[in-house]
């Protein structure tokens, strides 16, 4: 149910944004008024800023703070992340400058490269979880999960236009001593 809910508000964000990208050539100040008003109503800043508080435990303010790698509470997340418009004029929590600049570009190039792996975990949980809780007390996973969860292997998942892809999951994986030589790397 949360799946269709996320996916629905990133329709409807991506239904807006397109909007807001639309050049209207309308001087009438009710129209751009009602258009300030609604997108001050969607507006959901990061963390302690948010009216509903922190998504998850890597939702801060200032992005000196946030992990690169996203943490499992973000990855289970239910709530979008904050990704803030590079419109001019768009909301925003900093005022004009570098400093919003900064923060604008560390958002969405984080977003850009870990939405994927964030997506292929969240969908590979969901899909485990499904199929424990589909089958009553012997636990029958489908061949394709079975097949992963013993020995690794692909994970393809599609959950419409922008929700598909594939993630390679290991197994039994253990980290050994990392040793840097000052030659070699």
């Amino acid at each position: 149910m949360h799946k269709i809910a996320s996916d629905l508000y990133r329709l409807k964000t991506t239904y807006q944004q397109s909007l807001e990208q639309q050049q209207f050539s309308s001087t009438d100040p009710l129209i751009k008024l009602a258009r300030r008003v609604d997108a001050e109503r969607i507006y959901d800043p990061p963390g302690e800023l948010s009216k509903n508080g922190k998504r998850h435990d890597n939702d801060f303010e200032e992005v000196s703070n946030i992990l690169i790698i996203p943490t499992n509470k973000e990855i289970l997340s239910d709530r979008s992340p904050f990704l803030p418009s590079t419109l001019h004029n768009s909301l925003h929590f900093l005022p004009d400058g570098p400093a919003r600049l900064l923060d604008t570009q560390f958002r969405l190039l984080r977003e850009d490269l870990l939405n994927p792996i964030r997506g292929g975990l969240s969908n590979l949980l969901t899909a485990l979880l499904q199929e424990y809780h589909s089958s009553t007390n012997d636990i029958k996973l489908s061949k394709e999960l079975k097949k992963i969860q013993d020995g690794g292997g692909r994970f393809s998942y599609n959950n419409g236009v922008n929700e598909n892809g594939d993630l390679q999951v290991y197994t039994n994986i253990r980290f050994a001593n990392i040793i840097c030589d000052k030659r070699k790397g």
